[in-house]
């Protein structure tokens, strides 16, 4: 429930001002302490981002709710809330709401949060300042969503895995991760602002990389340009496929990770050589590819393979087996004069190298 003493009513919804104090209720939960208070997350699920801390902007939004300026209001300063519910009505000026989710003000809220939470009781009931609230009511609310979405946040960029955040695979992809002891960041800073190991925080992007480099054996389009991956809706569906086993997305992350991890290793001891130091520079997401083959000793690595991968085949890859990766993508770059981490031919150069390779392997194997 929201108090909202000015209110007008629209077509499936409502546009009120309410008290500040009134807005900070709302939005928490008042634990057993007088001055104790939690914010209610579930109700942000939806937005895209997460609290950004102190940028210049939600600096400036508190400085404004600690001034206490006798003649302007806050809501004049600040764009609002916009509310989604799936159904609301008020009632003696108070607005009652099922299922809220919040898409539009969660800076603001966080701001509200931050300074209402330590304020004095006595204070905080004497503020009279208010907060212009958008309540939109809709039934269909996963058909309209993302439009509502994108639209309200149209005054700030809005990148393509921000407005994907939303969806509930993500989220279900975020939770398998997250028994994984990786921190999908779904929605940008959440788990930075939780005080989580950053070597452990990945995001939609640079799993999308992974899956392309993998599955597609495209690692020159996935390192092109990550944000095409995922734009238009076939593509995302591609990536992020739901009836992929979700295991895949672990075994993924898990891969490219450890390429990362051993290939600053190689930054950082061997920049007497040149190719070595390049392919640590621009070519992640090449050896990330070879790698996978050599894990699966398979050329094609269908979903299906990279699913039923065992944990302990992706848990602790041995150096030596990132090395022989690193030295497949080391032939096809010495075989060819050109540089060819944006060359789509790069991805027919590492195929034919490891179909080398996996050969020698079968056949060495064979001989023993």
């Amino acid at each position: 429930m929201l108090n909202a003493p000015a209110y007008s009513d629209t077509k499936n919804g409502y546009v009120v001002t309410a008290y500040l104090k009134d807005y900070f209720s709302f939005i928490t939960t008042k634990l057993t302490d007088e001055n104790d208070y939690l914010l209610n997350e579930e109700m942000f699920e939806s937005n895209i981002r997460d609290y950004q801390n102190r940028t210049s902007v939600n600096a400036d939004i508190e400085n404004t709710l600690n001034s206490s300026q006798k003649y302007t209001d806050f809501w004049w300063l600040n764009n609002g809330i916009t509310i989604l519910a799936s159904e609301g009505n008020i009632v003696s000026k108070t607005l009652n709401l099922e299922n809220v989710q919040i898409v539009n003000g969660l800076q603001t809220s966080n701001s509200i949060f931050n300074i209402f939470k330590n304020a004095d009781s006595e204070a905080i009931s004497k503020d009279d300042r208010s907060i212009l609230v958008k309540v939109i009511t809709l039934d269909d609310m996963d058909e309209t969503r993302d439009e509502i979405i994108r639209a309200t946040n149209s005054q700030n960029p809005v990148t393509v895995s921000q407005l994907r955040s939303s969806d509930p695979f993500q989220r279900k992809i975020e939770l398998f991760l997250k028994s994984k002891d990786i921190f999908y960041d779904r929605k940008k800073n959440y788990y930075k602002n939780q005080n989580k190991p950053r070597a452990q925080i990945f995001s939609i992007n640079y799993l999308a990389q992974a899956i392309v480099s993998i599955i597609d054996r495209n690692p020159v389009k996935a390192r092109s340009n990550p944000t095409i991956l995922i734009k238009k809706d076939e593509d995302y569906k591609k990536v992020f496929n739901q009836n992929y086993e979700i295991s895949i997305f672990y075994h993924a992350i898990a891969i490219r990770n450890q390429v990362s991890e051993y290939l600053k290793f190689i930054k950082k001891n061997y920049a007497n050589d040149p190719v070595l130091l390049n392919i640590s520079k621009y070519y992640e997401l090449h050896v990330t590819r070879a790698l996978a083959s050599l894990i699966t000793n398979s050329q094609e690595i269908t979903p299906n393979i990279l699913g039923h991968l065992k944990d302990s085949d992706i848990k602790k890859i041995p150096d030596e087996k990132i090395l022989q990766a690193i030295n497949i993508v080391r032939k096809a770059i010495e075989n060819n004069q050109t540089d060819l981490s944006k060359k789509a031919f790069v991805n027919t150069n590492i195929d034919n190298e490891i179909e080398i390779y996996l050969q020698n392997n079968h056949s060495n194997h064979e001989s023993n």
